[in-house]
């Protein structure tokens, strides 16, 4: 019997046009995201949420997203990626969050309809990279 696997992935999303990225961790360990970003603040920074990574690994939230103001740091954390209902609505959620901070970031608070294409937009490009590694 194969052993099963957790679909685990993390990644860069660029938020275009805004000139601004977004760190996607999905069922990642605080320990591997730290290990693979390259910007030493940006690694402190993500130490200092180790209790975000500990409760999407004990399952107490679904997801969690961060935002550092002053360095425009943004991260998503997700658990192991899933095809389910339940795991997209988190990720929408989620998402709304990143839109947010993007939107006080770009003064488009006012905005309803860049928001709303912005939100569609990053959620058709995470979700088509996280699908891919999801095998039925």
């Amino acid at each position: 019997m194969k052993k099963k696997v957790k679909a685990r992935k993390m990644f860069v999303q660029p938020i275009h046009p805004y000139r601004h990225e977004l760190l996607v961790c999905a069922g990642m360990s605080m320990k591997e995201v730290v290990k693979k970003v390259d910007d030493k603040e940006c690694a402190d920074w993500i130490r200092k949420g180790e209790y975000m990574f500990q409760n999407i690994e004990s399952k107490k939230q679904a997801g969690y997203t961060a935002f550092h103001q002053d360095k425009g740091y943004i991260m998503v954390l997700l658990q192991p990626v899933n095809d389910k209902w339940e795991y997209w609505e988190c990720l929408i959620h989620e998402l709304a969050h990143v839109v947010d901070d993007i939107s006080s970031m770009k003064m488009l608070q006012e905005e309803g309809e860049a928001r709303a294409y912005l939100q569609e937009w990053l959620f058709r490009e995470i979700r088509r990279k996280l699908q891919g590694i999801v095998k039925n």
